[in-house]
């Protein structure tokens, strides 16, 4: 009898570390997605206001330069939500959704999987 006990006490704390080893890799994984998903929406913003700016300094055309940007943009799974062209300067305002397994599923928590960056590029 004291066999079964003693096995039966070591596999619930072979389960339970499991457990929570499972629970602190997702929270590693999480954490880890929206860190880098904020880190390369910075420089998405900077690549996506350069590729409009070379097109505007190209073509003169402010519809080619969103253009550039949307395609710049989306090479990343992200989004070009706002162009401005100003006198010598082009700026870009991208979002991105970092790809969470749970926090982009729960309401109140969902704002952290996104991010959004602004960014300006000279016009050559």
């Amino acid at each position: 009898m004291m066999r079964d006990e003693r096995g039966g006490i070591i596999t619930g704390w072979i389960i339970r570390l499991l457990i929570g080893v499972a629970i602190a890799g997702l929270a590693l994984f999480e954490t880890g997605a929206v860190i880098v998903n904020l880190v390369s929406t910075d420089s998405l913003a900077s690549r996506a206001a350069e590729a409009a700016a070379e097109s505007y300094a190209r073509d003169g055309s402010t519809t080619k330069a969103r253009q550039a940007c949307e395609r710049r943009a989306e090479e990343a799974g992200a989004d070009c939500i706002e162009l401005t062209v100003r006198r010598s300067t082009v700026s870009a305002r991208v979002r991105k959704v970092a790809p969470t397994l749970v926090i982009d599923k729960i309401g109140p928590i969902e704002q952290y999987a996104t991010a959004e960056a602004e960014a300006s590029a000279e016009i050559p």
